[in-house]
């Protein structure tokens, strides 16, 4: 190992002496070195997974004064979200009126005024209630006419009242509600039915079951499915399994915080998160108010745990920043966050990945207790159920041989097998309006759409095209 090395293992291994060097830069009047070295310390106490000692996180603390005092807004924000899971709600709605006081004096630098800031923020905050559209409507106008000229004005309006326009659509698009999601709108997941029997759910509606758990709970004192582990569900088709847990949550019943992790090719990840949670004009979520029990749905944890070895290796290799934001390690952003909702009393996590026992440090230690669900592939059973679930919806599909399309779709997987089947009927749709005529789906077409989806290597492939050419064969015939 080269000297270099050796130093940069020794430099990195203790959060002290960056507490010690971030006190000596306050000292000399250091204030932005100051904050680099305290977040320092703080970072290299969580690279273990470890809480930080209460030191770390007054050296944070004065790194927040110290930002704030500069008024540092992005630091600030940066140093906010990694108090999140240690500040209380005292301490959380004080950091964050800071925040927006850091925001509206940058705005005032742009030209802006403290009461043209607060009108539109008043303005904005009826409308995401659905009141006052007329109110925003006047306010931005005030503003674009205080920050462009009469063209930008103008400009501006005109999107504003497509906006205007699409959010009133949208608005009345949300008020029809959607149908509820759960076990019993599920159709080709048996074997995984049956396995979240042994937790008390209900099987998609089966009646005498649902009484026995309500017997057992009440003889227990207890209510509801058992919940005291958390649910990962796997499998080697991430659609079914995020159907599946998704299905989960709706079974529960509880409001449900989404976050999808997604990886581009590059193996560049992102966080999406979707849910009831309190949406900050300034600053990060805030998780503080959301309403308990709620479940916390996370899929495609396992690219996660990727995205953190992604970051890990680009600081290896010198490339600190290549996947942080703000400056901060990503991985600490995350896991602020997780702890921030997963250290709340009455939060239950369901998450998805593609393969079992892919997490490691700190995030198995941060999900804690857990049961590992397998959702398989589906049986023959199964994917002739999903097949006469499709036929209900779409009559035109009811006169296929549903056993020997069974067969022939194995190592498919449910929604390769919806997705092929909603083809099939689309392009039975297409010929009918171009003949003129009516024409229900052939059993060709369907073979069409699952030949692409098999393994060219596999012995069902060479079955397929026999079966595809056979077909084929027969309609000739009957044509002739």
């Amino acid at each position: 190992m080269s000297p270099e090395k050796d130093f940069h293992n020794e430099f990195m291994k203790s959060a002290s002496f960056f507490l010690d060097a971030a006190e000596d830069a306050v000292e000399s009047g250091q204030t932005r070195l100051a904050i680099h070295l305290f977040c320092a310390a703080f970072e290299v106490s969580e690279k273990e997974g470890l809480t930080p000692a209460p030191r770390i996180i007054e050296g944070m603390r004065k790194a927040w004064d110290l930002a704030c005092q500069r008024g540092d807004r992005s630091t600030a924000e940066t140093i906010f979200g990694e108090l999140t899971p240690y500040n209380s709600p005292e301490q959380a709605e004080q950091g964050m009126l800071q925040l927006q006081r850091l925001a509206v004096n940058q705005l005032e630098e742009m030209g802006l005024s403290r009461s043209d800031f607060e009108g539109m923020a008043q303005a904005v905050s009826q409308e995401m209630m659905n009141y006052g559209g007329e109110e925003l409507m006047d306010t931005l106008r005030n503003v674009l006419r205080r920050m462009g000229d009469k063209s930008d004005t103008e400009s501006g309006m005109q999107k504003i009242e497509k906006k205007e326009t699409s959010s009133e659509h949208h608005k009345q698009a949300s008020e029809k509600r959607e149908p509820a999601f759960n076990y019993t709108t599920l159709a080709g997941f048996d074997s995984t039915l049956a396995r979240m029997r042994e937790y008390g759910f209900l099987s998609a509606g089966d009646v005498i079951y649902r009484q026995f758990v309500e017997q057992a709970a009440a003889m227990h004192g207890l209510s509801g499915p058992a919940l005291m582990e958390h649910f990962i569900f796997y499998g080697p088709s991430r659609e079914d399994v995020a159907l599946f847990a998704h299905a989960t949550a709706g079974e529960i019943g509880w409001p449900v915080l989404s976050m999808l992790v997604d990886l581009d090719p590059q193996g560049n990840g992102s966080i999406k998160l979707s849910g009831p949670f309190k949406r900050n004009l300034f600053g990060p979520p805030d998780f503080t108010e959301i309403t308990t029990p709620c479940v916390l749905l996370i899929e495609n944890i396992d690219y996660l745990q990727e995205m953190f070895s992604n970051e890990q290796r680009a600081v290896v290799m010198g490339n600190k920043h290549g996947h942080s934001q703000s400056g901060r390690s990503m991985q600490a952003e995350v896991l602020g966050y997780l702890r921030a909702l997963l250290y709340r009393s009455g939060v239950f996590l369901i998450a998805t990945a593609g393969e079992s026992d892919t997490l490691h440090e700190p995030l198995l230690s941060l999900i804690g207790p857990h049961q590992e669900i397998e959702v398989a592939l589906p049986t023959a059973e199964e994917r002739k159920d999903l097949l006469h679930w499709f036929a209900n919806e779409h009559p035109s599909f009811t006169e296929l041989d549903f056993e020997e399309l069974s067969r022939l779709s194995s190592g498919i997987s449910r929604n390769d097998l919806a997705v092929a089947a909603r083809a099939a009927v689309e392009s039975a749709y297409r010929k009918s309006l171009k003949t003129g005529w009516f024409h229900n789906v052939s059993f060709s077409e369907m073979l069409a759409q699952l030949t692409p989806l098999v393994d060219h290597d596999s012995p069902i492939y060479q079955e397929l095209e026999d079966a595809a050419v056979a077909q084929f064969a027969i309609e000739l015939e009957k044509g002739n």
